[in-house]
């Protein structure tokens, strides 16, 4: 019953109003969320600061150490799979019409990534991993001299074509393992659900938006 020559889903956004495109390839996608854990319960910081560990700086270390300096992701086995762009097929991507300032400006960002990539090129070929949320201690209203005893986030990836989402996953799982002090723990929970990246399978041209009738 699911067989079929063609699957056409309205999800996604148009290229530029004046301008038809046509997705034919979509990048995969895996996540999870994780727990540091330091002491059984919140601390007084004039008892205990200095001398117990704080589960936030803990966090704080373990997110910083997921990409370098030049916006690459750190774990052994991220990129296993990943092939690097063929010069035609960046050749092509160049051609496309594409208006980068205006672009940030409309959304009051500028230009980052991977270094040694444009921006469509990280868009559409290489894989992401990013922090969708951080928190714990106290965040109301006011100070509290409180020593937090456990941090959270959440994580999800982007994969591109060669990239196992299960696999991927674990590279990064394994990564932030081999980081953690031995004063803290480190659990994972709330695994997402994985998508598989689905390469474009025509030629390159496939990326162009289609100029409307």
């Amino acid at each position: 019953m699911l067989t079929a020559d063609a699957v056409l889903s309205a999800d996604g956004a148009r290229w530029r109003p004046d301008l038809v495109a046509l997705n034919v390839g979509s990048r995969g996608n895996s996540g999870f969320e994780m727990r540091v854990q330091t002491a059984a319960q919140d601390l007084h910081s004039g008892r205990f600061g200095g001398i117990v560990a704080n589960p936030l700086h803990v966090m704080s270390h373990l997110i910083s150490s997921l990409h370098d300096t030049e916006g690459r992701v750190t774990a052994p086995g991220f990129y296993d799979g990943v092939s690097e762009p063929a010069p035609e097929e960046r050749a092509e991507i160049a051609t496309i019409p594409y208006y980068e300032d205006k672009a940030f400006d409309a959304i009051k960002a500028h230009p980052h990534g991977e270094a040694g990539y444009t921006t469509l090129e990280r868009l559409w070929l290489r894989p992401t991993l990013d922090v969708n949320g951080m928190w714990g201690g106290y965040t109301g209203a006011g100070s509290k001299t409180v020593i937090a005893n456990e941090a959270f986030a959440k994580l999800t990836m982007r994969l591109v074509p060669g990239q196992d989402p299960q696999r991927t996953k674990q590279a990064v799982m394994d990564h932030l393992k081999s980081r953690l002090p031995p004063y803290a723990t480190l659990e994972f929970y709330g695994e997402r659900g994985q998508g598989v990246p689905m390469p474009c399978r025509l030629n390159i041209r496939c990326w162009l938006p289609l100029s409307p009738p």
